[in-house]
Parts: C-alpha cells; structure tokens; sequence
C-alpha cells in the first residue's frame, strides 16, 4: 500500500472513530430502564403483561388490568424499598414509549423517600402531554413532577432521594394504556 492509500485509510478511520464518540455523547446516559422483554419484573404491582400489537422490536409491554370487580386499575412497579429504581439527581427525565386505545389524560406518580428503611414517602405528580392512539415516547423532566401534600407540596424532588415506586394512574377509566418501556435519562432523549 503507498503512501497516500495509507493516509487515506487513517484518516477514514479516524472519522469513523470520531463520528461514533460523537454519537455516543449525543445520546443521554440511561440510570434505569424497563423493557418487559422479559415479562414483567418480579414482585410487579400492577398491570398485565401483552405480547400483541407492539411497536416494532419491542418483545413486551404492560397495560392497565382489572381488579376482581372489573374496575380498571393503574399500572404500578414493584417496590424497590432501599435502593429504590434510580437516586434523584439534577437533570433527569422519567421516559415512557407508550400508546393509548382511548387518548386521554392521565397522571404519572413517583414515590420518594430516602434511601434504606426509611419511611419518610411522598408521592409527586408528573402530568404528560399530547396523548396518543399511537406509540409515542413521552418525556418528563423530574423537576416539572411535584409533591402532591404535605409541606413538600409543589415542590420538585429533592437530589439524593430514591423513587422507590412509580405508576400510572388512569383514574379506573378504561384508557388501553400501554406501555413497552420506562427509562430514567440524564438528559432528554431524542424523539
């Protein structure tokens, strides 16, 4: 190989090289997800696992059941008590690809508290937008969810915190809300 091919393929590969850190950086650092490819995680609150009409490449999603009496019920996580899903920090956003039969409002709840056995729960209220027959990624910055009572009322959740449980509430109106995944971004997410 002479001398200007060897050129030429070095500075191709750095460009390749170059392009794909910036690819990388561009895109915001996942903290937690939850794909329900494998079905849904252990100790799940509530919901029901569906295999059918999903978005493609997706092997998963949970929607809102009902309880014994018919009544729709939210979708809610399991209970991470100690370590809680993700730690609050400045700059994340609550993400969910999600898809309604019926769009309408609904609300989004994160339990904080501190990490470990502590019991010091306060729910936070996050309001989604622009609701859809269609998947649609929604993202939520944690500074817009805030508390609901108390003398945190309206406040935003305090860095440091744990969210040891989050849900879905549909107000048991039958909304075919379904959700394929949930992820805490540093970051926005592209769209």
């Amino acid at each position: 190989m002479n001398r200007t091919a060897r050129v030429t393929v070095t500075v191709w590969a750095l460009a390749v090289i170059f392009a794909t850190i910036a690819a990388a950086q561009t895109q915001p650092k996942v903290l937690y997800k939850c794909d329900f490819s494998q079905g849904l995680p252990a100790k799940w609150g509530k919901g029901e696992l569906v295999k059918e009409g999903l978005p493609e490449g997706s092997m998963g999603a949970v929607t809102s059941g009902k309880d014994a009496q018919g009544v729709i019920q939210n979708i809610n996580s399991n209970i991470e008590w100690t370590k809680g899903h993700f730690t609050i920090e400045d700059g994340l956003y609550f993400n969910f690809h999600a898809k309604m039969s019926n769009p309408q409002w609904f609300l989004v709840f994160l339990q904080i508290k501190s990490p470990g056995m502590a019991s010091d729960t306060v729910n936070y209220l996050g309001r989604p937008e622009g609701f859809s027959a269609d998947w649609k990624t929604y993202s939520i910055p944690l500074n817009d969810f805030k508390a609901v009572t108390g003398d945190k009322k309206d406040t935003a959740p305090p860095n440091g915190k744990i969210c040891s449980l989050y849900f879905f509430d549909v107000q048991k109106r039958d909304l075919g809300l379904t959700i394929d995944r949930v992820w805490i971004s540093k970051g926005k997410p592209a769209e």
